[in-house]
């Protein structure tokens, strides 16, 4: 049900919430191997317990084990990424986001070719979570170092630009992550099968993932800030069309499109205006987090009060919010230097 749909989210947005903040303590006390490899331990070991067990108890605890791990990986990940790169970060982070993409996309097509058992796939992806942890092994000890801190003089910073990066950033988390949990339920509820609802999910990832290959060279281009406007708007677009029934499954497509842009531009662009607040990388990374753990439960509890047809007028409200605040901020910081 979507009730029990909503505990197992909330379980997974859980445990990637506290491992977001945990990495950031961790990195005191171990190395990036010893994260990574604790972090790929934790997505093994929860993703075979949830193939495997019967017990309703012992599957939120994998899937919170799970989501541990991925809060781990996800935090170094694109902290590495949008700290170590300079100007090329925001191209960086697009192309680590399409690897990211490339996985969502095949695991729904994966469903979708499955039988009526969930647990197929969920086996499959556990023994495919291995290549994590042999990939941890050759992680290097140390971190390389940060060219956004070395170039940059750590001092003041504004927490007004701060509040709107974090509410534009928990938007566009909260629109991927509950968009491509929920439109599947919104097709079948519109009389599709399911395994037409979970192609058309896979086709929303897959379509963010060439989405985020193809901003790679566009940011050599055009400023992280004019890709984040430009994510947004098609947003907008995307989830007004969505409300009309026979142009949904174009419209999540496109929606696909849209939210590829926000995330990576947010991040860069959040790291160029405050380069003085240190925590900012993980700051944006927690808000894109808050927003994809606290909306999709919310949602899916939406859908099963009221309809599935509450998910496009849900999503299109928090687009406005997030635009709204990018709006404020391309105000704000009006006249600074084009990197900003």
């Amino acid at each position: 049900s979507e009730t029990e749909a909503g505990f197992i989210l909330t379980a997974h947005f859980v445990g990637t919430f506290i491992g977001t903040f945990g990495s950031s303590l961790l990195q005191r006390s171990l190395s990036l191997r010893s994260r990574f490899v604790i972090a790929a331990v934790m997505i093994v070991a929860g993703s075979f317990l949830v193939a495997v067990t019967s017990s309703w108890t012992l599957f939120l605890v994998a899937t919170t084990l799970r989501g541990l791990g991925a809060g781990v990986l996800f935090t170094d990940i694109n902290g590495l990424f949008a700290n170590g790169f300079g100007s090329r970060s925001t191209a960086m982070l697009s192309l680590v986001n399409a690897a990211y993409g490339a996985g969502s996309f095949l695991g729904p097509v994966l469903v979708g070719f499955s039988s009526s058992d969930f647990r197929t796939p969920m086996l499959i992806g556990s023994v495919g979570s291995l290549v994590i942890l042999a990939l941890a092994f050759f992680t290097p000890e140390l971190e390389p170092p940060s060219e956004t801190q070395k170039g940059a003089t750590q001092g003041s910073w504004s927490p007004v630009l701060l509040t709107l990066f974090l509410v534009a950033l928990f938007a566009s988390g909260s629109v991927e992550t509950t968009l491509g949990t929920w439109l599947a339920t919104q097709l079948q509820a519109d009389g599709f099968s399911k395994q037409v609802a979970a192609n058309v999910t896979g086709f929303y990832w897959g379509a963010q993932t060439v989405a985020r290959v193809l901003m790679a060279p566009l940011a050599l281009r055009f400023s992280a800030k004019q890709l984040l406007l430009v994510g947004f708007v098609l947003e907008v677009l995307a989830l007004a069309l969505a409300h009309v029934p026979s142009l949904r499954v174009a419209a999540y497509i496109l929606a696909g499109v849209g939210v590829a842009f926000p995330f990576t531009a947010g991040i860069a662009w959040l790291n160029q205006a405050l380069p003085g607040l240190r925590v900012a990388t993980m700051l944006g990374l927690v808000a894109s987090l808050s927003g994809a753990a606290v909306m999709s439960p919310v949602t899916g509890q939406l859908i099963g009060v009221f309809s599935a047809d509450v998910l496009p007028t849900t999503m299109l409200l928090l687009t406005l919010i997030g635009l709204t605040a990018v709006v404020i901020l391309w105000v704000l910081t009006r006249g600074k230097n084009n990197s900003i």
